[in-house]
């Protein structure tokens, strides 16, 4: 048999060839380091699946929790009752086109109030919340120079029925 390796360790000039002969897997398959290696591999298998299944019930809180319903209360709970409203309607208005958006009139008085403080500060809060255009509040100002003069009118006896 004409082989280039030699089947045992033969001395050469140059030291031993050794023969490469396997062990046979009956004889290796159930060593200590082999059982204890299959047992951290389980024990990590069922790491995995327990971190899966944690995961899959953390989605399904997340999704749960992600609701509009759900920040609201958060927001009704954690912040002061103008923030409370500007996400309020910050959420009703969402979806709505410009034209369609519907104010609450404490978010026009707030408005209307910060415009007259500083119209610069109240363009700077438009730009970054939901709050109603000049115009709307010029409108709502004059219904209520409208409905002053009509109290004013109603009040004062000279122009009340008697």
């Amino acid at each position: 048999m004409n082989s280039s390796r030699p089947l045992f360790d033969m001395p050469t000039c140059t030291g031993l060839h050794s023969v490469s002969l396997q062990t046979p897997a009956y004889l290796s398959s159930n060593s200590p380091r082999k059982r204890k290696l299959r047992k951290k591999l389980s024990e990590e298998v069922n790491l995995k699946k327990r971190l899966e299944k944690t995961v899959i019930e953390l989605k399904k809180q997340l999704e749960e929790t992600k609701t509009e319903n759900n920040c609201l209360k958060l927001c009704e709970m954690y912040l002061p009752p103008t923030m409370y409203m500007l996400v309020k309607n910050y959420l009703t208005n969402k979806y709505k086109s410009p034209n369609g958006q519907r104010y609450i009139n404490e978010i026009t008085q707030f408005a209307y109030t910060i415009y007259h403080l500083g119209p610069k500060v109240y363009n700077f809060l438009q730009s970054h919340f939901n709050l109603p255009h000049l115009h709307t509040l010029k409108k709502i100002s004059v219904q209520n120079i409208d409905k002053n003069v009509q109290d004013k009118i109603q009040n004062d006896h000279k122009y009340s029925k008697i």
